[in-house]
């Protein structure tokens, strides 16, 4: 006799209408890439280091070891409702998500992950439902080792996933404005504009940050070898030194620069000249490698040294829609116009797109204030298309300078320097070039830009 089909939770249902209703396209039980469950690992020291303690801790509780070992190794893991346009995830968690096994996971969350909902409440939660769920017996383990990796992976690559507790609301009377009021008590969503505004409404966007008004005369560029060094961190001193003795105002760093949880702030406090200081943060594990996180400037005041705070758009506008892009220039791009420069995350600089005889559809060159004489375009790797050389191009026209910079040796090495510098339609060198620091394989040049 067949099994007793599974029906649809009535309450799960009606929030899927109305966050359709807020959002337009949702997607249910969406997949990625990146988002997997290591598993069929013999040892704790298997597994990720984000999930060592998670599953050192799972695995002592009962000695119910199944949930790791028992799965095809990296399965992909479903998230309830996905809001591709905002980046965001909404999880809908029932009784059997709050048990025992769920608070000690997250009890042993990496400490750096940030999460945009209540962990205490999450864990008082578990201790008053506590759940059990015994089929298998391991059952329980596995789904929080399960949820944490939701977490963990959707921070780690600039998601926002939300839990929303079961029983809190009634959605099949719930309207919009409800749903809103929700969304917003979370962190990181703290304003969900409607879906007309496009990329403006960034969800991972840091909020109260005071936009710098830089005035760079002197700029210091540095890549390194993608291969050969993992990130700046132990170069950083020696090269910021080296860069502010020769009188550079501003340091521009090849993408993926440094692992969070590491503060240039104690190197940068020594320095006489340098004033700015532009870098990305990444993340990186044996299952996704090096992810992109955020891009920061760090910038020098009167009384501190502080931060503000980017995220990379798109790396190519394929699959992009034509109004989304359109917000990205008119909405979030004079986020990014910092005095007298602006900055494009490496692709972003797609956005100069030729259509027949029009080079620029979506009217970035028109966006750029004329005080903006300087366009900083770092990158991951090199773009090896002509195209990117051409675009460059136009965008320095008018006397405005575009400046790129990417890691050498990652997918695709150059044959050349690992940097590229256009003024006023036509490619320049650089004033200076620096030897290599060895033995951190960096490379530094210097660009007077006033």
């Amino acid at each position: 006799m067949p099994g007793k089909k599974k029906t649809a939770d009535p309450q799960k249902v009606a929030l899927f209408a109305l966050l359709r209703k807020r959002f337009g396209q949702v997607v249910k039980e969406r997949k990625f890439d990146w988002l997997l469950a290591p598993s069929n690992c013999s040892a704790v020291s298997d597994f990720p280091i984000d999930y060592r303690k998670i599953v050192k801790s799972l695995c002592g509780h009962r000695g119910r070891t199944g949930f790791c070992t028992v799965r095809p190794c990296d399965a992909k893991l479903s998230c309830d409702f996905v809001v591709e346009g905002r980046k965001l995830i909404i999880e809908y968690d029932e009784k059997q998500h709050f048990t025992a096994p769920r608070k000690i996971a997250l009890r042993h969350y990496p400490p750096d992950v940030v999460l945009p909902y209540s962990s205490s409440d999450w864990m008082e939660y578990c201790d008053k439902i506590d759940a059990h769920d015994n089929d298998p017996t391991y059952r329980d383990e596995q789904r929080a080792f399960y949820d944490s990796v939701r977490d963990i992976e959707a921070f780690r690559h600039g998601w926002t996933l939300l839990r929303i507790k079961a029983g809190d609301v009634d959605w099949k009377t719930a309207n919009v404005k409800m749903l809103d009021n929700i969304l917003s008590k979370h962190q990181g969503v703290k304003t969900m504009p409607s879906p007309t505004h496009g990329p403006k409404s960034r969800e991972c966007k840091v909020e109260n940050q005071k936009r710098p008004s830089l005035n760079i005369r002197k700029l210091g560029i540095v890549a390194r070898d993608y291969n050969k060094t993992k990130d700046f961190k132990a170069s950083l001193p020696e090269v910021l030194q080296l860069l502010d003795k020769k009188g550079c105002d501003a340091v521009l760093f090849s993408l993926l620069s440094l692992k969070p949880g590491y503060d240039p702030r104690e190197v940068l406090k020594g320095l006489k000249n340098i004033k700015a200081v532009f870098v990305e943060t990444f993340v990186e594990s044996r299952i996704t490698g090096r992810k992109p996180q955020d891009f920061v400037v760090y910038y020098r005041t009167p009384s501190a040294w502080k931060e503000y705070r980017l995220k990379q758009r798109f790396t190519t506008l394929r699959g992009q829609k034509t109004d989304d892009v359109r917000a990205f220039v008119q909405d979030e791009m004079p986020e990014r116009f910092l005095g007298n420069c602006g900055v494009l995350i490496c692709g972003e600089s797609n956005v100069v797109k030729k259509v027949r005889e029009n080079f620029d559809v979506f009217h970035l060159r028109e966006a750029i204030p004329k005080e903006v004489r300087i366009i900083l375009n770092p990158c991951h790797n090199w773009m090896k298309r002509p195209i990117m050389k051409k675009k460059r191009a136009y965008l320095s026209q008018k006397k405005r300078w575009v400046i790129s910079v990417w890691c050498k040796g990652k997918k695709i090495d150059s044959t050349g320097t690992p940097w590229t510098i256009f003024y006023d339609g036509h490619e320049y060198e650089p004033d200076e070039t620096i030897d290599v620091f060895e033995p951190n394989a960096v490379y530094a040049c210097i660009l007077t830009v006033q």
